[in-house]
């Protein structure tokens, strides 16, 4: 890597491929000093628009909220239990769950239903005020529990209306 930059610094090399830059970054992990090197044979090209050198921090996109991450679990559990049920208890036939849509709507519905009662029954939103002692401003915490900003009793209606267009248009 330093003789490919000592043969840029001499003029022997006009372009830094690609491959270099992925791995210089990936390697070094300093693609602030990537950037700098690219704005900087920009420049001296003629060519306008320099690329960003601004370093933020990563944001992590928040997927669920309190005990939303149980959405996506009750339905794959509550699937799984249906195709175990469907192919070796019931019909005794390794495609029956594959080849028919019944099992997994139904499968829908009992996760509808086991969504709405957790969201309303046993996980309910709660809130908490507080009140700042300084200026006197009255604060609400609300509790919830989402998933995909969603709150988990409303998955149960989202979750009736997909198995019910499953079951018709499949």
């Amino acid at each position: 890597m330093r003789l490919l930059h000592q043969r840029k610094r001499q003029g022997l090399v006009k372009a830094l491929p690609c491959f270099f830059a992925i791995t210089r970054v990936h390697f070094e992990g300093n693609g602030c000093t990537l950037l700098r090197w690219l704005n900087r044979s920009r420049k001296r090209q003629g060519l306008a628009n320099p690329v960003n050198t601004e370093v933020r921090p990563t944001e992590n996109l928040m997927i669920w909220r309190g005990k939303g991450w149980l959405v996506p679990a009750i339905v794959f559990v509550v699937s799984l239990i249906a195709e175990l049920l469907t192919e070796d208890v019931i019909f005794k036939d390794d495609t029956y769950y594959q080849g028919e849509r019944w099992p997994f709507a139904c499968s829908l519905v009992v996760s509808a239903a086991t969504l709405w009662r957790l969201g309303r029954k046993v996980f309910p939103t709660t809130t908490r005020r507080l009140t700042d002692q300084d200026s006197g401003q009255e604060v609400v915490f609300k509790d919830s529990h989402d998933f995909l900003f969603v709150r988990m009793e409303y998955w149960g209606p989202l979750l009736l209306l997909s198995s019910i267009g499953y079951l018709l248009f499949g």
